[in-house]
């Protein structure tokens, strides 16, 4: 067995023992039965900060809003990254020409993109990646072992403009914002996470490890789906977000104002978003998340316990971001240079992007 293969089961086994109630891991919070379509809608009200189109999903494995500013253009020289999406073990880069660079573990397939293929947006998952080709036909690659391929890398013949992708699963949001999602093709992975509501058009979606958020497009109220053990899939009422980001057990949203609150299972302190940070985006992993600051900085939270502390959280300091994205056990961002940055866990290499993408 791979230790790719044995980090993605030992997840689904730590979700299993979770969701039959035994060895349930220590200040978790009282399960709560997920919502059949969503929070009230005094939740949600109208927001003068427009929210992310379909076009542009906020959740960790899809496009970052980027902090589009003057003084962030970056020099004609500088490595030409749009954005970098963080997986399991793995990170992927969108370059501006369609080109896909990946790195980090090889043993799946998740960071082999197909030669000769250029892509709208790409999302990184447990051990699969998919995106959008150019010419419209989504598509996956990854998962090539018959132990952990569940169907995320197999997607439906559908035309859609944004895509995330989970541990086990993706979806896709179509032209009319309807969320279709694949994977999670087994009795004991299957927590509803690929079985989104199909009477709801969605402005952005977001893929955790069992679970699924979005923002509905027509009054923007947010509504989950799959595994709730811990309230990862029941964003708190009366509370305005304008993005939300689905990691493992738990799930952050960006409020009106700016400030992050998060929702679901705190026992690596992943819950706790520092009050007085404002943020232009989030981006939730397994057991941190991390938030880009309105001057560009990076401010990361949780993975405060020593045996999964690897660097996630912390960030370098000093440095401006134009996006992020935080993954299993590390985090890659955009410096305001246009260079791909990655700090954390990298048994595999996937903090180390390629030499000519780095400072």
């Amino acid at each position: 067995m791979t230790n790719l293969q044995a980090m993605l089961i030992a997840g689904m086994v730590l979700t299993l023992t979770i969701l039959v109630g035994c060895g349930q891991p220590e200040a978790a919070p009282t399960p709560t039965p997920a919502p059949a379509t969503a929070v009230p809608e005094s939740a949600v009200v109208s927001s003068p900060t427009p929210p992310p189109t379909r076009t542009a999903v906020v959740s960790s494995p899809t496009p970052p809003p980027t902090r589009a500013t003057a003084e962030s253009t970056p020099p004609s020289d500088a490595p030409d990254v749009r954005y970098v999406s963080s997986g399991l073990s793995h990170s992927c880069a969108l370059l501006r020409s369609g080109d896909v660079r990946c790195w980090g573990s090889k043993e799946l397939g998740a960071s082999s993109p197909p030669a000769g293929e250029a892509f709208s947006q790409i999302s990184s998952g447990g051990g699969h990646t998919c995106g959008i080709s150019l010419d419209g036909p989504t598509v996956c690659w990854g998962a090539q072992d018959e132990a952990v391929d569940f169907g995320q890398a197999s997607p439906p013949d559908e035309l859609f403009e944004s895509i995330s992708s989970g541990a086990f699963h993706s979806c896709g949001l179509r032209e009319d914002g309807m969320a279709v999602c694949w994977g999670a093709e087994s009795p004991d992975l299957d927590s509803g996470q690929a079985d989104p509501p199909g009477d709801v058009a969605f402005a952005s979606i977001s893929s955790g490890f069992h679970h699924t958020c979005g923002l509905r497009a027509d009054d923007h109220v947010t509504v989950c789906w799959g595994a709730n053990s811990f309230g990862q899939a029941s964003p708190p009422d009366g509370t305005i977000f304008t993005s939300v980001s689905s990691g493992r057990f738990h799930t952050c949203g960006l409020r009106q104002d700016k400030t992050a609150v998060c929702w679901g299972w705190n026992r690596h302190r992943q819950l706790n978003a520092p009050d007085a940070e404002r943020f232009i985006s989030l981006s939730s992993g397994s057991f941190h998340s991390c938030g880009i600051r309105e001057d560009g900085a990076p401010v990361c939270w949780g993975a405060e316990d020593p045996e999964i502390d690897e660097g996630q959280a912390s960030p370098p300091g000093g440095e401006s971001f134009t996006s992020l994205s935080s993954g299993g056990g590390h985090t890659c961002g955009i410096r305001e240079d246009g260079a791909a940055v990655c700090w954390g866990a990298n048994e595999s290499g996937q903090s180390s992007p390629p030499n000519d993408l780095q400072p």
